[in-house]
């Protein structure tokens, strides 16, 4: 076991008692600390680079405690960060002041409804390891914890509080298998303003992950993977060979070296993206 993961132990201890410090001392690590030592998921040090303003309007949908949050903001000119669990939606709210973020406390779907929230318990991991989509092992658990919580489609929530000439140029999605549910009712959104995205898609999550990239295939969409400071193009076949348990648990538990062992994280360029990468 890891220095690092013998450090985590009694952090998190801390962090399950008080939520409100883990969210408040991610607002400082992801501006001030980590770009000069390193980030937990490689995508984020291509993002941090930005230069300020690039993005109009981004969508964070599964927020969390607001890590891409707290990167994207000072690159962008609104956030409406969308997370459902309660005790990360009621933190990430608190200590969100004096930012353009906005947080929202609801699942992002197909469709408008109410849809059971699943967390495999009560401690700061099984917090972000929430999931509504009943695919994910986290829904089947028989001591999972269940809130019912209401559910939007993009689509309809953009044509009610979109400002007219906003453009959205950035998605971020990371919502535990569900992803496929939230694009299906981002369509029009993803047709009109064709926002770079970057989306967590996992097997273990999601067996049918390939509906994703074939959806956004459809849309006129190039996927991609970020490793080693450049992105390689993926069809989007066989992401199980990228996803091996034992490069889970070094991504998980291991030092900065082997945060890239595991490929977790896919980018999705459109041709009409306003902000493109470097391919």
């Amino acid at each position: 076991m890891s220095l690092a993961s013998i450090a985590k132990k009694p952090i998190k201890k801390v962090f399950t008692a008080m939520p409100i410090l883990d969210v408040l001392s991610r607002r400082f690590l992801y501006k001030r600390v980590y770009p000069r030592l390193f980030f937990h998921e490689p995508e984020m040090r291509f993002f941090y680079n930005l230069p300020k303003g690039s993005f109009d309007v981004v969508v964070d949908i599964g927020a969390a405690m607001g890590s891409f949050c707290w990167i994207l903001e000072g690159r962008s000119n609104k956030i409406y960060a969308f997370e459902p669990g309660r005790i990360h939606n009621k933190c990430l709210n608190e200590a969100s002041f004096g930012t353009n973020i906005e947080v929202i406390r609801a699942a992002v779907g197909s469709g408008p409804g109410t849809v059971n929230l699943y967390t495999p318990g009560s401690d700061s991991t099984d917090r972000y390891c929430a999931s509504v989509s009943a695919a994910n092992p986290v829904t089947q658990a028989a001591d999972a914890l269940v809130d019912e919580v209401p559910q939007i489609a993009i689509d309809d929530y953009m044509a009610e509080h979109l400002e007219p000439g906003r453009s959205i140029d950035f998605f971020k999605v990371d919502i535990e298998g569900y992803e496929f549910e939230a694009f299906k009712g981002a369509r029009k959104t993803l047709e009109t303003h064709h926002p770079l995205i970057i989306a967590e898609i996992e097997e273990r999550h999601n067996p049918d992950y390939r509906d994703v990239f074939r959806f956004l295939a459809d849309l006129g969409y190039s996927a991609y993977t970020y490793r080693d400071g450049r992105f390689t193009p993926h069809d989007g076949e066989n992401i199980e060979a990228q996803q091996r348990p034992e490069d889970l648990e070094k991504r998980l538990h291991g030092g900065p070296d082997e945060l890239s062992a595991y490929v977790n994280n896919f980018i999705f360029m459109h041709p009409q993206s306003k902000v493109k990468i470097p391919v």
